[in-house]
């Protein structure tokens, strides 16, 4: 089984149309002139930055996960990744004075250093795209057929997939995912699609709130917020050993948009 995160409106395309090529300059263009950059800037910017946008094959592949709560707790949350890019850009170009941090970030056995937001970065970004619901797309194929469509690891960069055992889990350490090149359309009745909610971890939560860690953190002991979606749940990045909670849960806290 494979787990691919996207929009709720992506992903219902996507059943009908399967996985097509989508070039990222045109939608880093139309976003560029919603918040009233210039569009070649903007993506100089992500490319000075080498961000993933503008990695020579963004938009060629199709990225699935091998494990649901990663699909659903990591890369859905960003979805559409491109966006996110570049909201990630717009607000670096309008701080210039926050100073930049640094993430050690690894996929399998590659490593690559990136540079990640502050909250307060973080938490504008989230306020621009979590009106957007998501969804994650399951789709079931066997090996065989994976790699007839000429699958690969998904990653910092594309590798043969490894041995089917390794690749279920037993055998050896698993590949961060698995990328497939668009266009593709497996057969409809691989496909099931499953409406999910938004993640609003903690300290997203109290940037959008106004609030202090101390004020945010006396709240939450109070109740005043409800139980945490992250209780019972295994985490399974660095970002989700504190408190999360779900959009539909906390929503009523938020300021309108």
């Amino acid at each position: 089984m494979l787990y691919h995160g996207t929009t709720l409106a992506a992903a219902k395309r996507i059943l009908n149309e399967g996985w097509t090529v989508q070039p990222p300059e045109e939608h880093i263009g139309s976003i560029a002139r919603d918040y009233g950059k210039e569009p070649a800037a903007l993506l100089e910017f992500l490319r000075e930055t080498n961000r993933f946008a503008t990695t020579p094959t963004r938009g060629n592949w199709a990225s699935f996960g091998l494990n649901r709560a990663i699909a659903v707790r990591s890369w859905a949350q960003r979805a559409p990744e491109v966006r996110w890019e570049a909201l990630w850009a717009i607000w670096r170009l309008d701080h210039p004075e926050i100073p930049i941090e640094i993430e050690t970030m690894s996929r399998g056995d590659q490593v690559k250093q990136v540079e990640v937001l502050p909250r307060t970065g973080e938490a504008w970004v989230f306020q621009q795209m979590h009106q957007d619901p998501l969804a994650v797309i399951t789709l079931t194929l066997s090996y065989e057929m994976l790699i007839g469509f000429g699958a690969k690891t998904d990653g910092f960069e594309h590798k043969p997939l490894p041995p089917v055992r390794v690749l279920s889990g037993q055998g050896g350490p698993q590949p961060p995912g698995v990328a497939i090149p668009c266009p593709f359309k497996p057969p409809g009745s691989r496909l099931t699609l499953h409406p999910i909610d938004h993640i609003v971890r903690w300290r997203v939560f109290a940037d959008v709130l106004g609030l202090s860690d101390e004020e945010f953190q006396r709240r939450d002991r109070l109740g005043e917020f409800g139980p945490h979606t992250s209780d019972g749940v295994p985490p399974s990045s660095r970002d989700e050993e504190q408190p999360w909670w779900t959009l539909s849960a906390v929503q009523h806290h938020l300021p309108a948009s």
